[in-house]
């Protein structure tokens, strides 16, 4: 990402049927939402089958989030210069496979490695679907109106994993929490194709391999260390732990010198994008982790089954859909700033 991608105006005319392009981009990232939660309320049923360790457990879940944000970068960059197109059309099918090979995963590692391949996959769909989104929707309201409901699919389905979830491990098991997966990515395979056009960046930048591996190693050590301190507290894990953030800030370093960054992190100077960001991570943090809390709540505490459990949630995700998809309108009404301020006191109150 760089400074001037901000501003930048797609070149070619819109073109026909991009609401049906929406709906694509959408059910895409419904996907993508649910298998951040779906797991959720399967995870007593998975536990008594595959008895992983409470820090392995953890992986189950964490491991597909922490995938998406460490390739999404990168996924970004080698869409604007292959086709973005190409690489939404190549994660749904990274999606479906892994979905599949999640759901028959038979120990602990196969469940763990199916998950980050979900996880390459969402990536490679995540980083595509907004430049596509802005290519097609060339008119400034209409784009604000089309990445509201791009963003509330998002949420939507991270709000409809666990309802999914809790119905599908009640009526199966819990692998088919996975498989329900593998027909609908068909399906948005065959309309992608049909309906997505193709774009690209006209100057792509020039992608680095060994940035994308220390800003990998980075991240994936550094949670590490967390999830082994939370378990078992040792100096390998405080180790392990500085080695990441040593990575990190090794990358960092490493983009402001670069000609060519592959996260271009002057953008953080600007105040606004640096809020807006923070804000996101806060936000979204909070709320997937409280998803995965009421959801063992309902069913460990509250002796509720799994689809009741999920069903439970169903107000918190009428009310996230409703909230990200009508957020424009406020934002248009009294700006971007009273709105943030407004909804980041909704949510902490």
């Amino acid at each position: 990402m760089r400074r001037d991608e901000i501003p930048h105006q797609p070149q070619v005319a819109p073109r026909p049927r991009k609401w049906a392009v929406l709906a694509v981009m959408c059910a895409s990232l419904f996907l993508v939402g649910i298998d951040l939660t779906v797991l959720h309320v399967a995870l007593p049923t998975l536990a008594e089958e595959l008895m992983p360790g409470a820090s392995a457990l953890l992986w189950i879940v964490d491991v597909y989030s922490l995938t998406v944000a460490a390739l999404l970068v990168t996924c970004g960059t080698l869409g604007d210069r292959f086709g973005r197109k190409r690489m939404v059309l190549a994660g749904f099918a990274v999606f479906g496979t892994a979905s599949a090979l999640a759901a028959v995963s038979g120990t602990t590692a196969q469940l763990i490695g199916a998950r980050v391949l979900l996880g390459v996959g969402a990536a490679m769909i995540m980083a595509s679907t907004v430049a596509i989104i802005r290519w097609v929707f060339t008119d400034g309201r209409e784009r604000m109106v089309a990445i509201g409901v791009w963003t509330a699919a998002h949420s939507a389905g991270a709000a409809v994993g666990p309802i999914l979830g809790g119905a599908l491990v009640e009526r199966w098991w819990w692998g088919a929490v996975f498989l329900i997966n593998v027909p609908i990515v068909g399906v948005a395979l065959l309309a992608g194709a049909w309906l997505i056009p193709e774009s690209r960046d006209p100057a792509p930048r020039r992608w680095n391999a060994a940035d994308a591996v220390i800003s990998i190693a980075g991240l994936g050590l550094a949670v590490y260390a967390v999830k082994q301190a939370g378990e078992h507290p040792s100096p390998m894990a405080a180790i392990t732990g500085a080695a990441g953030l040593a990575l990190l800030a090794a990358f960092v370093r490493r983009q402001r010198r670069s000609a060519n960054p592959l996260l271009d992190v002057s953008l953080f100077a600007d105040r606004r994008f640096t809020a807006a960001t923070v804000c996101v991570l806060a936000c979204f943090g909070c709320y997937t982790a409280l998803l995965f809390f009421l959801t063992q709540s309902f069913q460990l505490a509250g002796g509720l089954g799994p689809f009741q459990a999920g069903l439970a949630l169903t107000p918190l995700a009428v009310a996230n859909a409703l909230g990200a998809a009508a957020a424009p309108w406020p934002a248009r009404r009294w700006g971007g700033r009273v709105t943030v301020v407004c909804a980041l006191g909704a949510f902490g109150g």
